[in-house]
């Protein structure tokens, strides 16, 4: 209901609600409580009407809906719970596919390139050895390095395995960083290997 007057417009307003929604009614110079007429009674309820809507609002706004959870930014990103108690979410970015052919014996070869100020982080690897590898498995190593012709050093952070040849070998699922500035770079002691590698991007940090 639209009310005549605000507090600030009527100096004789006789009551007041302090910040815990509690009225709070004046009395005149004798000590005894002002009489209050139906303008007064309306206005009254209507204070405390929007008082409750505001604390409604900031416990909401703190606490998240039913079912929602915030992520305390207030940029409005949330991920949702069934009514199964399932959590939704997706990732954080989608993943972007690199591919190369290792067709040279103990040749360093790029994988992925850095990005300033960002980290790559590795979610699937599919390795495939073709029938050019000898009777002995290929040796494959995936490691970081500073520049993508180095060699792998001692204490590299790396991935290694065997390939036997004709052979699929799918990592799905996975979730390790690199290093920020850092390369991905492969090699193996047989040809040909084929490598595809997802992933996405992440401010470093993040």
């Amino acid at each position: 209901m639209a009310l005549p007057k605000n507090k600030q417009q009527r100096e004789h307003d006789k009551f007041d609600i302090n910040k815990d929604g509690e009225v709070i009614v004046r009395t005149d110079s004798s000590g005894s409580n002002s009489n209050i007429d139906l303008v007064e009674i309306l206005e009254l309820q209507n204070k405390k009407i929007d008082k409750l809507i505001d604390i409604i609002a900031q416990q909401q706004e703190t606490m998240g809906q039913k079912g929602i959870l915030r992520d305390g930014h207030g940029n409005g990103h949330k991920a949702k719970i069934t009514s199964r108690g399932q959590l939704v979410t997706a990732p954080l970015e989608f993943s972007i596919m690199h591919s190369i052919v290792l067709t040279s014996v103990d040749t360093p070869t790029l994988l992925v390139a850095p990005e300033i100020g960002k980290q790559f982080v590795v979610t699937d690897l599919i390795l495939y050895a073709d029938k050019s590898v000898g009777t002995n498995d290929a040796s494959v190593v995936l490691y970081e390095a500073d520049d993508p012709t180095d060699a792998i050093g001692a204490g590299d952070p790396s991935l290694s395995l065997e390939i036997v040849k004709k052979t699929t070998v799918p990592l799905t699922g996975l979730n390790f960083i690199i290093n920020e500035g850092k390369w991905i770079v492969a090699t193996t002691n047989d040809n040909n290997i084929y490598i595809n590698i997802a992933g996405y991007y992440v401010a470093t940090g993040e």
